[in-house]
């Protein structure tokens, strides 16, 4: 008997999981109108859903354009009023306040950018106020002004130099005063001061060499620059660069041996030539019928020379 209720059970509950499935064989196999009903409702219902879904994307965009036509416009009226508000700041000024304004920014004008602020400054006082009496109290600072300027400018130009000397001379660590060219190092120099752009008139204002120093303690002088006006006695293309030699004085007193990474086009041997280098080393090398000659290697550029 309760194996009998519990065939009935299972039974039961078989008909139940199984009706929803008859249900959609039933549906999808035959034309009921409630099915055909609902679907149409269901495609309509989709219809709509994705209308919406479009209506909101579009009107989220044009929401976005909207704000961002504002943000604009805002930031533009912002900026208006920011220079009314400076015109009208500086139309209720008078001379004497602007010039007592120039007169403090001249105190504390200590750096080149500053110095040119108060100059330009002074220029704008006679053309805004034409005929004050202040305008003889500015401008009598502009010639101290110019003067610190000047030397603000040279001692700017002066580190940079003396920087320039401290970057060659590490570059030039281990070269060796002898018969034997110190190549690495001074390709090394070579590389350097084409990189940076350091060319004819550079070089001309870094600290002088001399040759005699030289030839006496190369090493006092290495880095340092040298300008010389001579014949060219041998030009030669090694690589990417040109080298030769180039004595000076009637008879060729002083020899120098010179390599530059820069176009030689129009300069060959017997060439009358100024050139700016850096002292890389003393040089000496013995001469075809016979002697030694000693001379400095330089590294740099022929004036005019790109």
């Amino acid at each position: 008997m309760r194996n009998f209720v519990c065939v009935r059970m299972i039974m039961a509950r078989s008909v139940l999981v199984l009706l929803p499935v008859l249900s959609a064989v039933a549906c999808s196999s035959g034309p009921d109108p409630a099915t055909s009903e609902c679907m149409e409702r269901e495609t309509a219902l989709n219809g709509k859903l994705a209308e919406c879904q479009a209506s909101a994307t579009s009107a989220t965009s044009a929401c976005a354009a909207s704000q961002k036509a504002a943000s604009d416009e805002l930031a533009a009226v912002k900026a208006r009023l920011e220079t009314l508000e400076r015109e009208n700041a500086e139309l209720k000024q008078t001379p004497a306040a602007v010039s007592q304004e120039i007169l403090t920014a001249v105190d504390s004008a200590d750096t080149i950018a500053k110095i040119d602020d108060v100059l330009a400054s002074i220029s704008a006082f006679g053309d805004r106020f034409p005929g004050a009496p202040e305008i003889r109290v500015v401008t009598r600072k502009v010639s101290g002004l110019k003067s610190a300027r000047a030397k603000l400018v040279k001692a700017e130009e002066q580190a940079k130099a003396l920087q320039a000397i401290s970057d060659i001379k590490a570059l030039l660590a281990g070269a060796e005063d002898a018969d034997e060219l110190s190549f690495t190092q001074i390709l090394a120099v070579a590389n350097h001061l084409s990189s940076n752009n350091i060319k004819y008139s550079t070089i001309a204002q870094l600290p002088r060499g001399n040759f005699g120093e030289a030839m006496k303690d190369p090493d006092s002088e290495r880095g340092k620059s040298m300008v010389i006006s001579g014949r060219v006695v041998q030009i030669s293309k090694d690589g990417d660069y040109f080298k030769g030699l180039i004595c000076t004085g009637d008879f060729c007193d002083r020899v120098y041996y010179f390599i530059t990474p820069g176009t030689t086009r129009g300069i060959s041997q017997e060439s009358y030539v100024s050139f700016a280098g850096v002292l890389a080393q003393r040089y000496s090398y013995s001469n075809s019928g016979g002697g030694t000659t000693h001379s400095v290697a330089l590294v740099g550029y022929f004036k005019g020379q790109e």
